[in-house]
């Protein structure tokens, strides 16, 4: 087909083979001379039609036939294949010689040809030469076209006096052309001009041509010829873009200091460096590059004066030190190497440069409007990146001058993270304008509202209102409800309600939807469920509730795990036909993951999936992960994600959290460390140094010491600095290694080396509350009552206590109850201001004050502590508004929140041998509808057969503990002849907390007493009544122990078979 195609080109069917499309004809004619291809190959065609037309006939049947034809398939010669085009190049005899054929162009005249083509009928040699020379000129002198080949052709045509004459334009049209053989014909022709005829245009087209044909030296040496002998500036930006792209530095100062030497003489311009940026895509980097040659070059320089005057480097200053690593941009006369690259990075920043190199680009320039300018421009084009970093340079010139967008744009990219950025952007607007404007009112009185800072937020609050008095802003409630989002942010309820009730009792402003949202959050987060409901129900009463109404309730009730009264929510906000929010869902997640439905709440996050919700979808999956992560269900858990896929719902960083925590939870510490290394590496979520000390924590629990290391390293390796739930693991690691308390023989705990580490702990915490104490005088925030800045944030401060909490187990455990004692009193001056109060404390703190307590001996307090934790735990889990629904027992959220408090309870009583109060007890938490965890209940049952309540140990045994009991594991190895039958899903999930069973260590003792009472019994009543009783109530303990006898008499049993589980 190509074969066909080219033959068609021949001159015998060129005319017939060309489209009658004058756009078609017009794109194939400048692809034809720009690729080149009648120079190298058309000279035979040429010289055919500019024979004598009787010949032609002869001509087109003559032997030459098949050369044409061999020319004519260049005309496609792109494509071919590389090897093919070479193999033809060689068979065709008409490119012998190029550059010296005579040639003549057939341009044939249409109607439908551009205007400046009609007089170009060029066949043979019917033009004159002034018509010649003037069709070149015209054909030079069109922009929509190239016609290289042509020019050339008729070149070749002119005689040797018009050829002189035109030469010189000749040159400088053809360095246009990209095509090498065009850049010789540039030499070749410029080698003829003499050196008087030189000017700038023709040394600027032999320079480029040079650099084309890789002739670097030739190039210089014409720069330079034109400098020294007609005082020409030729080909100055060439020989730059040269020097840049090949990072030849030392041939760019060359050139330039020729042109320095020049300039310093005479007033001549090198040019424009435009050039220089269009050719080269990353100016940026090529600049700094420079620079830094330049620098290296400049301390060179510096070191080879001191070497040679000595007494001048006895005692160098600091700024001559930093000099050296500083290029000198300070001279900016027209022959500084500065000046050069001053303009470079003009173009640079024009083009525009990457925006990590936009700032040391500034800084050579050094000029406040290029600051501007680049801001400005970076904003429009949404390349933020670096833009914080340029503003703090540009705002210490002395020559700042922002405009009211500039503060606008930086405000919106500083807030609400950027705290120093917002102070840098308050002072602006004072030093530029003298103060706010309505939007920078608006702006900062939300941004002190979000940070709860109540006396800026009252300050600002009366001057906006003053200011702005005439347009009306005292009615608007968006100016109210600053005030009152600042009081819901600090936390202070009571000053949230007074501030709603003065809003209304001014008679100047009406609360809207939002005003009443911020009243509700207020109570939310205060953990005041009973007034949260009160408020909602005047909120409906006064407006109609939004997505965010129904949402923030019902993210508190679906907390709380009060599944019915979730539900009537939903059913309201469906009824209103309010707008569906992914907040409302999660709320629906999370209510019946807490009553364990959990196949209801992945069905809720399914149908979420499938329909359109505003919100981010990934949030409910999320909740579904937290729950089965906590029942240690990682089958599950993969099954969810599988279903996240199926449903197209992307993870974010709060997913990777809860995987790993999951494996965390379920003994998977080294798994957790693959993926914490993983997502180091490979960047896959935000990792924190809470990641860290999850897996640190992990691996401690499995006494794997090696792991702890690996977790230490990589944390060094990576650069992370140690935080304080980092530290708590260390030291936790640190005590391990030094008394391993698993071990038995290892020795007393030494109290001086405990304290010591202990000590190091709280000093961590106290500097950590330092620094992030605010005492700012630009703000108004002076806080020093307290010492944390962010009281307001419920789920800070909860993760506040929970990390204290978590030091004071370690200390507790290795018996350092002084600083468990200075860590409290830390605590509670940094939230409360005041003195410890142990009422004042949440309820897991409380827990470890009472193994405190118990631990040094101090039973009265532990009691006295409980006392506390009951009133408290009631309060929290059954509060009136669930009371007066009948409800049975506490929200599902604190049924376990007394368990650890119970453990310590029991161990007390048993340690003073009070079995009736342990029972008491036990059934006083049971009728309130508290629970306890697995462990505990093992540790109740032993705790009352050790105190002679064999039948009362059986009994809450029977009836909490053996519903989930599989068998002894010898039994399993038996008849299955496996080590362990039960599947790695079941005994993960069977080390739950809350999945209770008994354990080998419960069932052995029980049953070590059941073999003594059944050999008492023949002639002990007592005995028999206690086993007539037993065997009524408790068969399923009963069968436990009958099969554990068949089993010893089979053999002794060896540690695994005992294990119950």
């Amino acid at each position: 087909m190509l074969e066909r195609a080219a033959s068609s080109l021949e001159p015998c069917t060129l005319r017939h083979s060309i489209p009658a499309s004058v756009r078609t004809r017009r794109r194939l004619h400048t692809g034809f001379w720009q690729h080149g291809a009648a120079a190298l190959d058309l000279s035979p065609l040429w010289l055919a039609t500019a024979q004598d037309p009787q010949d032609a006939n002869d001509t087109t049947t003559s032997a030459n036939a098949p050369d044409r034809l061999n020319a004519s398939t260049f005309l496609l010669d792109f494509l071919y294949p590389r090897g093919t085009i070479a193999f033809l190049r060689r068979l065709s005899p008409s490119i012998a010689d190029r550059t010296t054929s005579a040639s003549q162009t057939h341009v044939q005249s249409r109607s439908r040809r551009p205007a400046g083509a009609e007089n170009t009928n060029l066949q043979g040699t019917s033009l004159s030469p002034s018509s010649r020379l003037d069709l070149m000129r015209r054909l030079m002198a069109r922009s929509d076209t190239e016609f290289f080949g042509q020019i050339w052709g008729h070149w070749c045509l002119l005689e040797p006096p018009q050829q002189k004459e035109i030469r010189s334009r000749v040159i400088t049209y053809l360095h246009k052309s990209i095509n090498p053989e065009n850049s010789k014909r540039v030499v070749q022709l410029f080698s003829q001009l003499g050196i008087d005829s030189w000017d700038r245009d023709t040394v600027t087209a032999a320079v480029a041509a040079e650099l084309r044909l890789g002739n670097v030296d030739a190039a210089l040496d014409v720069y330079h010829t034109g400098l020294h002998w007609r005082r020409l500036v030729g080909g100055f930006t060439h020989l730059v873009t040269h020097g840049l792209q090949t990072s030849a530095w030392d041939m760019v100062c060359r050139v330039w200091d020729a042109y320095g030497n020049l300039r310093a003489v005479e007033a001549v311009e090198f040019g424009n460096l435009d050039d220089v940026a269009a050719a080269i895509h990353d100016l940026g980097a090529r600049v700094l590059q420079f620079q830094d040659y330049l620098v290296a070059r400049q301390s060179e320089d510096q070191s080879i004066q001191t070497d040679a005057g000595p007494e001048q480097a006895n005692d160098p200053t600091e700024e001559s030190v930093s000099a050296a690593h500083t290029l000198d941009l300070s001279d900016i006369g027209p022959t500084s190497i500065s000046r050069l690259l001053k303009g470079l990075a003009k173009c640079a920043l024009h083009q525009p440069c990457q925006p990590n190199e936009a700032l040391p680009i500034l800084k050579i320039l050094r000029k406040a409007d290029f600051y501007y300018m680049y801001i400005n421009r970076a904003f429009e084009e949404r390349r933020t990146a670096c833009v914080p970093d340029i503003y703090r340079v540009y705002r210490t010139l002395s020559r700042f001058k922002p405009n009211w967008k500039m503060l606008h744009d930086m405000f919106e990219l500083f807030y609400p993270h950027d705290v120093l950025g917002l102070e840098q952007i308050y002072e602006d607007y004072h030093k530029a304008f003298g103060g706010l404007d309505q939007w920078g009112c608006q702006k900062y009185l939300k941004f002190y509202a979000s940070r709860g800072d109540v006396r800026s937020v009252r300050r600002m609050w009366t001057t906006y209102v003053k200011k702005y008095k005439d347009k009306g802003v005292i009615q608007d409630p968006g100016t109210w409800n600053h005030v009152l989002n600042a009081y819901k942010n600090r936390g202070i309820v009571e000053d949230t309600q007074q501030a709603f009730d003065e809003m209304v009792a001014s008679n100047k402003a009406t609360p809207d939807v939002v005003s009443w949202n911020i009243l509700l959050s207020a109570y939310t987060k205060a953990d005041r469920y009973d007034d949260a409901i009160a408020v909602f129900e005047d909120l409906c009463q006064a407006v109609k509730p939004d997505s965010v109404s129904f949402g923030t309730i019902m993210a508190m009730s679906g907390s709380l795990g009060d599944l019915d009264y979730t539900l009537e929510l939903y059913q309201r906000a469906r009824s209103l036909k309010v707008q569906a929010h992914s907040a409302v869902f999660a709320s629906l997640v999370n209510a019946y993951c807490l009553n364990n439905k959990i196949e209801e709440a992945q069905n809720v996050c399914i149908n979420a999936s499938t329909r359109e919700i505003s919100g981010d979808q990934v949030d409910l999956w999320n909740c579904l992960l937290k729950y089965q992560g906590h029942r240690r269900d990682l089958k599950g858990i993969y099954r969810i994600l599988d279903l996240m896929k199926e449903h197209d719902v992307e993870w974010n960083a709060a997913t990777y959290d809860l995987l790993m925590r999951s494996l965390v939870l379920s003994k998977e510490a080294h798994y957790a460390y693959r993926l914490l290394q993983t997502a180091v590496e490979d960047k896959t979520f935000p990792v924190r140094e809470r990641h860290f000390a999850m897996v640190m924590s992990s691996a401690l629990r499995s006494r794997d010491m090696s792991l702890v290391r690996s977790v230490v390293a990589l944390m060094s390796r990576t650069g992370y600095a140690m935080s304080m739930k980092t530290s708590i693991a260390a030291v936790d690691a640190e005590l391990r290694r030094r008394f391993k308390p698993w071990e038995q023989g290892s020795g007393e705990i030494d109290a001086d080396q405990a304290r010591e580490l202990g000590r190091t702990l709280v000093d961590y915490y106290e500097r950590m509350l330092r620094a992030g104490q605010r005492d700012d005088a630009l703000f108004g925030s002076e806080r020093k009552s307290t010492m944390l800045s962010d009281l307001g944030d419920v789920e800070h401060l909860r993760s506040h206590a929970s990390t204290v909490q978590e030091a004071m187990e370690v200390l507790i455990q290795f018996r350092d109850f002084v600083s468990v004692e200075e860590l409290l009193q830390l605590y509670s001056k940094a939230v409360t201001g005041r003195p410890l109060q142990r009422e004042t404390l949440p309820l897991p703190m409380l827990e470890s004050m009472m193994l405190a307590d118990l631990l040094d001996g101090k039973h009265d307090k532990v009691k006295e502590t409980w006392a506390y934790a009951w009133d408290s735990a009631l309060r929290l889990g059954r509060p009136a508004s669930y009371q007066k629904k009948n409800k049975p027992g506490v929200l599902p959220r604190y049924q376990y929140a007394l368990s650890g408090s119970i453990n310590t309870m029991q161990r007390v009583l048993h340690t003073e041998g009070d079995h009736r109060g342990l029972v008491a007890l036990i059934e006083k938490i049971t009728r309130a509808g508290f629970k306890l965890h697995s462990g505990h209940w093992n540790n109740i049952c032993r705790a009352l057969a050790g105190m002679g309540q064999w039948l009362a140990a059986c009994t809450f045994c029977e009836n909490i503990l053996m519903p989930n009991w599989m068998g002894w594991a010898a039994r399993r190895v038996v008849s299955q002849r496996a080590r362990n039958s039960l599947p790695l899903e079941r005994r993960r999930m069977g080390n739950a907390p809350r999945f209770l069973r008994p354990n080998a260590e419960t069932l052995v003792l029980l049953a070590d007493q059941y073999l003594v009472l059944k050999k008492q019994g023949p002639w002990s009543d007592e005995a028999r009544r206690v086993l007539a009783e037993f065997t009524k109530k408790c068969p399923k303990l009963e069968d436990a122990f009958r099969t554990r006898l068949e089993l010893s008499e089979q053999g002794p049993l060896k540690p695994e078979i005992k294990d119950a589980w």
